[in-house]
């Protein structure tokens, strides 16, 4: 018995220091590090506060990202029924005050009764997607593995553009000084303020030349961009 219980913790430890070493540590996040889709949020972005990407997703799209990337045949009419589905049960997670992750712990019959709750038809189509869905997402526990993409791909996919190297070195330059600004400022957040109170919040212990300016507003502009879309 003792053996089992040590052989359980030994599994639980790896899986730990696994879990540990895909996450950046705060204050060190690189903008070349991946992003890994989280099955709590349904999203790639559950990432470090220092993290200029930091839940700047939202679990439709980032779905769909998913799908694209592991679909054996990808197709349009499959993307809109996910994204559709997604998209309503992002809304029901937030008027019920669950995570996306508690929900797909449901069983469909208890997800029923949270749409009748909420007063949303829960059709059998529906019940079809979600547990297609569902499947998938178990299939990542079961094997302890978690889908990644680079970022600068995350972006691209987010506003249907192809990053111009100018573009990634401003996102990479972003990066490196958000890491120092957060460590004075660890509430601010990218959605809340404007490109220009983050520069003069930024001015007050730095001074920039014009081009790194330029690179901040750049990428700031491209991590607003995508928050304005969810």
């Amino acid at each position: 018995m003792k053996k089992i219980a040590l052989s359980f913790v030994l599994v639980l430890l790896v899986f730990f220091m696994q879990a540990c070493a895909m996450a950046p540590m705060a204050g060190n996040v690189s903008f070349d590090d991946p992003l890994y889709f989280n099955e709590l949020t349904m999203t790639f972005t559950n990432t470090s506060q220092d993290d200029i990407l930091y839940q700047v997703g939202n679990p439709a799209d980032d779905f769909i990202l998913l799908y694209r990337l592991h679909a054996d045949t990808p197709n349009s009419e499959d993307e809109a029924v996910y994204f559709t589905f997604m998209s309503t049960l992002y809304q029901l997670s937030i008027s019920q005050n669950m995570s996306m992750g508690q929900l797909f712990n449901l069983s469909s019959s208890e997800l029923k009764d949270k749409f009748d709750q909420a007063s949303i038809t829960f059709s059998i189509n529906d019940v079809v997607t979600f547990n297609t869905i569902k499947t998938e997402i178990d299939f990542y526990k079961q094997n302890q593995s978690s889908p990644r993409v680079s970022k600068s791909a995350y972006i691209e996919y987010r506003l249907s553009i192809d990053l111009s190297n100018d573009a990634y070195q401003s996102l990479v330059y972003f990066q490196s000084f958000f890491n120092e600004f957060k460590y004075d400022n660890s509430s601010f957040y990218i959605r809340d303020y404007d490109f220009e109170t983050f520069l003069s919040m930024a001015e007050t212990s730095q001074s920039f030349s014009e081009d790194e300016s330029l690179k901040l507003e750049t990428a700031y502009g491209l991590i607003k961009a995508i928050l304005e879309l969810n």
